[in-house]
């Protein structure tokens, strides 16, 4: 029987703004790939090693850098409206085009 899909997903807004109502710092407040349910084989193809979600919130990627991982995560499962989503959201710069290559590597 396949798996449906609940009808309220948990946004990372509503994550976040649970975070802060727990007393979490406000700058863990940074959207990541680890909030997309990433695996360790996706973190290791993204990255070309395996992290998790401190160590990479240790390499210090801004937002933008973030939603650049996102968007090539999406691309990678296939989903690309989903990867459109995060890309629009790259400011339109040369930084922009540049962004979507090996940047984790940094």
């Amino acid at each position: 029987m396949a798996k449906q899909k609940p009808k309220d997903e948990l946004t990372t807004e509503m994550y976040h703004e649970f975070l802060e109502d727990a007393g979490v710092d406000a700058g863990t407040k940074m959207e990541t790939i680890f909030d997309h349910g990433v695996t360790e084989k996706e973190v290791i193809a993204l990255c070309g090693l395996k992290k998790n979600r401190q160590q990479f919130l240790d390499w210090g990627l801004d937002q933008e850098d973030h939603y650049a991982c996102i968007y090539r995560l999406y691309l990678m499962r296939g989903d690309k409206e989903k990867a459109m989503e995060y890309f629009n959201k790259l400011p339109n710069t040369l930084n922009k085009w540049f962004s979507l290559g090996n940047h984790c590597l940094s």
